[in-house]
């Protein structure tokens, strides 16, 4: 809300007055959407199921598009001589994003759901990983990285091994692949520089933007206007279109984030054992993938568009407002879980709160 807040006020010095309406409206939804699930599941704990089985039934239609657009060959976008797959997205970056996310979500929940729910999540699980794998975007490749070691981090750290060993096998079997790793400090086949070179030539672009107004910053969306693209990078957009006002709303909103996924997880943690709550506490899943996510975001910004993407910020959001209906903060300061569990003292919470 505060982030959404900063953006509407930025529109007030902004130069473009129906694009910053528009951005102020994409950060208002979210906010919308986190509170409104929230209360959901705060209300009715029953509910969480089926909101996660919306969120993973949305990426049913962009992982077959993918797989139709790499069986047929029709509909990549070629990107600097790179023909890529965009699934049902714009641009193949967001369809690596929107996969990073949902497949380190989905690796957080698996441990904990039952037999029959996750066969079915498993292999949506890996129509995913093809679609990040093939959409090429090394964003959303380190994103997912980050995401995926905090789950195994959390879970079980031997999974390392088993991360490791799907992180080497395209990299040693997919030329392509190696290659687009390889290639991040030259120039790419129909490109005059090479990503990383243009990516420090834009931002310092974007740096010149901020002394318009540093303050409330140059206006949502202004930016991409002023330049004819993207920022890629999100704190560095913050920063520019919404102005230091901005900037530290958008880092409270990435640390009020890391606080609720820290929150669930403690709320999901047996005080009695060492290790998690029990496997099927399908509570501690989402703690878990959720963390995960949060780390997503949070790499996948400092080099890409996080808070112009709607499909991300609308799942982010969603899965934010289960995890905080997951805990609830008592008069003395400590957390505990909805349902009526035990507090991690061990007593339960007075009056039959949830």
């Amino acid at each position: 809300v505060a982030l959404a807040g900063a953006a509407a006020l930025s529109t007030l010095g902004g130069r473009t007055a129906a694009t910053a309406a528009g951005e102020v409206m994409r950060l208002a939804a979210m906010a919308v959407m986190l509170l409104v699930v929230e209360r959901l599941v705060a209300d009715d704990p029953n509910r969480r199921g089926p909101l996660l089985g919306a969120a993973f039934a949305s990426a049913v239609a962009p992982v077959v598009m993918t797989a139709v657009q790499l069986g047929t060959g029709h509909g990549m976008i070629n990107v600097h001589g790179l023909l890529r797959p965009h699934g049902t997205f714009w641009h193949p970056n967001v369809l690596g994003v929107y996969c990073a996310l949902m497949l380190t979500m989905a690796a957080g929940l698996l441990p904990h759901l039952e037999t029959r729910h996750r066969g079915a999540l498993g292999v949506l699980a890996t129509g995913l990983g093809v679609g990040l794998v093939a959409g090429y975007a090394r964003g959303a490749w380190l994103a997912a990285l980050a995401g995926l070691v905090v789950v195994a981090l959390l879970t079980d750290r031997r999974i390392l091994a088993v991360l490791g060993v799907a992180v080497l096998v395209p990299i040693i079997a997919v030329p392509s692949v190696r290659d687009r790793i390889t290639d991040l400090g030259d120039a790419s086949p129909g490109a005059s520089e090479s990503s990383l070179t243009w990516r420090f030539e834009h931002w310092s672009e974007v740096l010149h933007l901020i002394g318009g107004n540093p303050v409330t910053g140059i206006g949502p969306g202004t930016a991409r206007a002023a330049l004819g693209k993207e920022v890629h990078n999100d704190y560095l957009r913050a920063l520019a279109e919404t102005g230091v006002v901005g900037l530290l709303a958008y880092l409270a909103l990435l640390a009020a984030l890391v606080l609720t996924a820290r929150a669930a997880l403690l709320a999901t943690t047996d005080p009695r054992r060492a290790g998690p709550a029990p496997a099927r506490s399908i509570e501690r899943g989402v703690a878990v993938g959720f963390a995960g996510t949060v780390a997503v975001v949070a790499v996948f910004a400092l080099a890409d568009n996080v808070m112009t993407t709607v499909a991300v910020q609308w799942y982010l959001a969603a899965f934010a407002g289960i995890a905080l209906a997951t805990v609830r903060t008592d008069p003395a300061g400590g957390m505990r879980p909805i349902g009526g569990a035990r507090r991690l003292g061990g007593t339960r919470p007075s009056g039959g709160a949830r």
